[in-house]
């Protein structure tokens, strides 16, 4: 009995043994970016103090340099996005509003300011209806951020681990069952949430969408100043980006339309 639970203990440690590399990494990925919020706690504090006095101009300029030190998060852009609509400059507070509503999809203040800004901005296009089990997941994705589902995901498969060492370790045949089952239920919860965190995480940094920024642009058929003209559209349109030929990039409408304009006309969220 004692040797096979000490074979038991051996496997586990095992399989300990990466994850333990994989929390240390994670460790120390969560201490690197605290180190870099607090960096910027000084420059934080000094934008938000300048927005509440009324300094729009001067603290979208701060937010601006935060974001150039290569800070991100959903509060910066959503703040960004406040700055920019005080400002009047509607389209660049839609794409502020769109970043942040990234990293943070189910945030009601967000999605309430990006509403709002919509109505002032950009062309009022139809969307093609999304198949309902499409909308049906992209519902369950957005209901947390990021970062919540890949916390989600690490502790459900510590949970799943404790439960296999209960299972493996167990006399009782009842509580062999029910470790089993609960190491399974947290494993497939794991899973699931590893799908979203990984969904979300690459929807951020490899966006496919973005707002036009110059007042007026058309689409042509051909990447070239000599293509056909199609459509018109104006800033603040949210495109889909398809392809790029040099200074040229192919983008979709909500209605499906494409066209070619050029690069420099829009703003990648």
């Amino acid at each position: 009995m004692k040797k096979n639970q000490k074979i038991n203990a051996m496997k586990i440690s095992s399989y300990l043994l990466p994850l333990k590399k994989y929390f240390c990494l994670l460790l120390s990925c969560i201490s690197f970016t605290l180190q870099s919020a607090s960096m910027n706690d000084s420059l934080w504090q000094l934008a938000s103090t300048q927005y509440k006095n009324g300094l729009y101009k001067e603290a979208a300029a701060t937010y601006k340099t935060l974001i150039d030190q290569g800070y991100r998060s959903a509060a910066l852009y959503y703040n960004m996005g406040n700055a920019m609509f005080r400002l009047k400059e509607y389209p660049a507070a839609l794409l502020y509003y769109e970043k942040a509503k990234l990293y943070a999809p189910g945030d009601e203040e967000i999605n309430y300011n990006l509403e709002l800004t919509r109505t002032l901005t950009g062309d009022k296009i139809e969307g093609i209806e999304e198949f309902f089990l499409i909308r049906w997941i992209q519902k369950g994705i957005g209901i947390f951020s990021f970062e919540q589902w890949a916390w989600i995901s690490v502790i459900s498969f510590l949970v799943s681990m404790i439960t296999l060492t209960g299972y493996l370790f167990a006399r009782l045949r009842s509580l062999k069952v029910f470790s089993f089952w609960l190491c399974v239920l947290f494993f497939l919860l794991s899973i699931k949430s590893f799908f979203f965190a990984s969904i979300q995480y690459h929807t951020i940094h490899d966006s496919r969408t973005a707002i036009v920024m110059s007042p007026v642009v058309t689409a042509r058929s051909s990447p070239a100043a000599t293509g056909s003209e199609l459509f018109v559209i104006h800033e603040g349109t949210k495109v889909t980006l398809l392809q790029q030929s040099g200074e040229w990039i192919e983008i979709k409408l909500m209605d499906g339309s494409r066209g070619w304009i050029k690069a420099s006309e829009i703003e990648k969220i």
